[in-house]
């Protein structure tokens, strides 16, 4: 059998507030976000935005998980399929191994923010 990988890195910004949900039997956490990386050539910079799935526990440790912190996620490439108005589309994402936060972005409360008066 021929050796293969499937392994992606990779550390950027979180694009938008995690989405926590409980799947299947309502026992298992599913979370889902997107990360915004970011490369220079010449004097032009790219940008590529990778949805993110994580499952089990560490979707439960990283709920929380807020816009403009920094993360490096470690997973594999995974493809699916799903139905949406009789039509068959695909969608590629991260399956998330490991996660980690780097200085994570405080956000007030609604209580907390400022009326402007």
């Amino acid at each position: 059998m021929v050796a293969s990988m499937n392994k992606i890195l990779i550390m950027g910004r979180v694009e938008s507030d995690a989405d926590h949900r409980l799947v299947g039997d309502g026992q298992r956490g599913k979370l889902g976000f997107r990360v915004r990386t970011e490369r220079k050539w010449k004097e032009q910079t790219f940008s590529t935005v990778h949805r993110v799935v994580a499952w089990g526990t560490m979707a439960e440790q990283h709920k929380n998980l807020r816009a403009g912190t920094t993360v490096y996620v470690d997973g594999r490439l995974e493809n699916r399929k799903y139905e949406k108005d009789g039509e068959t589309k695909w969608i590629s994402e991260i399956s998330a191994n490991d996660i980690q936060t780097f200085g994570e972005v405080a956000h007030q409360s609604e209580a907390e923010e400022e009326i402007p008066f």
